[in-house]
């Protein structure tokens, strides 16, 4: 059924793991609100107004608010927002890249079907997850005997929202903090801090981290690519989240005129003109500008 999916990951409430969502394609007054939006806004912020609008139902629940989407994982965010850009744009997507080649830089037409993109399921199977970390010896090496108890979940997009500024200073810094907000305990203690964080072997760090990344759903962005100026083969990073964001946040001067138009031509309310998705309403478009070129021949004919 149209707008139905499955989180690759799941949302967790009262121990209740819920994975089938009921989405609704943005319409005009989300591209309204996204483009009114303040600049500072970071790209996480604006997908938690997008899913917020788009999002009619997860499992049973339909009181979708900001706070339940930014609780939702990292990773089932980006699944929702690349159903939204189907449902929107269709599988077909086109895109502008630049050859990485120093010696060529062309821009490169890039075209791509969006159900290719790979999407990895991950393993959460509960809100929580627990792994055993040898304890570090008194050189902080991670060789003593005995085990290392850390419980940790994985990154939401409130994790998401509140580090964004911090990732442009230091994402050395954002991981740790990240890790001091996902781990909820270590090792006997409560309340970890960016402290007990620094405080653990490299070695600890990456295993922590390799774990999450293992159980977190993920929408691959990474694809390949032939410059066919120069021939060469690179990889980029395909950000499903930025891309469609982008693509909504259109010049509201051109939204403006499109509801202006249709709103002039078949007397619709503003309001029922930004109900629409953009799909339907660029068809009514598309219909109307053919009909008036139409009729436009005829008076030229006669």
């Amino acid at each position: 059924m149209e707008g139905i999916c499955m989180l690759p990951g799941g949302f967790f409430q009262d121990e209740v793991c819920f994975r089938e969502v009921k989405l609704s394609p943005p319409a005009g007054k989300v591209e309204e609100l996204l483009a009114e939006g303040p600049d500072s806004r970071c790209l996480a912020s604006r997908v938690t107004d997008l899913l917020a609008h788009c999002i009619e139902r997860i499992g049973p629940l339909t009181d979708i608010t900001p706070a339940l989407v930014r609780g939702l994982l990292a990773g089932d965010r980006d699944y929702l927002v690349l159903k939204l850009m189907q449902l929107t744009m269709g599988n077909r997507v086109q895109a502008v890249m630049v050859c990485p080649n120093p010696r060529c830089g062309r821009k490169i037409d890039m075209d791509f079907n969006l159900s290719d993109v790979p999407v990895k399921q991950g393993g959460v199977t509960a809100p929580a997850f627990s792994m055993e970390l040898p304890k570090p010896d008194a050189a902080g090496s991670g060789t003593a005997g005995g085990g290392c108890r850390v419980d940790f979940r994985l990154p939401t997009g409130g994790d998401q929202e509140d580090l964004a500024s911090l990732v442009v200073e230091s994402e050395e810094q954002a991981v740790a903090q990240l890790l001091a907000r996902c781990i909820r305990r270590m090792d006997g203690k409560n309340g970890i801090d960016i402290a007990d964080i620094s405080g653990l072997p490299a070695s600890a760090r990456n295993e922590i981290e390799a774990r999450m990344e293992e159980l977190a759903p993920q929408v691959e962005m990474e694809m390949e690519a032939i410059c066919p100026e120069c021939e060469k083969g690179f990889s980029f990073l395909f950000n499903v989240s930025q891309l469609f964001i982008d693509e909504l946040n259109t010049d509201l001067d051109r939204l403006y005129r499109e509801v202006h138009f249709l709103a002039f031509h078949y007397k619709w309310a503003e309001a029922d003109i930004l109900a629409m998705p953009r799909r339907k309403r660029r068809r009514y478009l598309e219909l109307l500008n053919d009909q008036l070129e139409a009729a436009g021949r005829g008076h030229e004919a006669r």
